[in-house]
């Protein structure tokens, strides 16, 4: 897990179930980017099976994000916004590897007649 290098923060914390609380990513006023949208946050999941199934994921906020936009005065000015939680799912389907190397040795082992 880990934090846009272009960011600040923490990439949180792993847990047991699965879930992954304490995302923190901020950027300070000295070193901005005007990316839009920007990514925050990204991780690489990797299971500990390979067995058939569906994964779901979805994005649960637990506060309010808080927002400081540069609209060009001396002081950054707050702004309210509501996250957009979201979901997905995709499906893990193992590779069918036996079967390939059965079907590579069966036509390898197999001699030609005359």
């Amino acid at each position: 897990m880990s934090v846009n290098p272009l960011l600040f923060g923490w990439p949180g914390d792993a847990r047991p179930d699965g879930s992954v609380v304490g995302i923190d990513a901020f950027q300070f006023m000295s070193i901005v980017t005007k990316a839009n949208p920007i990514l925050l946050w990204s991780a690489v999941w990797t299971p500990l099976t390979y067995d058939q199934r569906t994964i779901s994921l979805r994005t649960l906020s637990t506060a309010l994000p808080t927002i400081a936009l540069d609209i060009g005065s001396t002081f950054p000015e707050g702004d309210d916004w509501i996250p957009i939680e979201g979901g997905a799912s995709f499906q893990v389907v193992p590779a069918p590897a036996v079967i390939v190397a059965l079907a590579g040795a069966m036509l390898t082992g197999t001699r030609r007649r005359r």
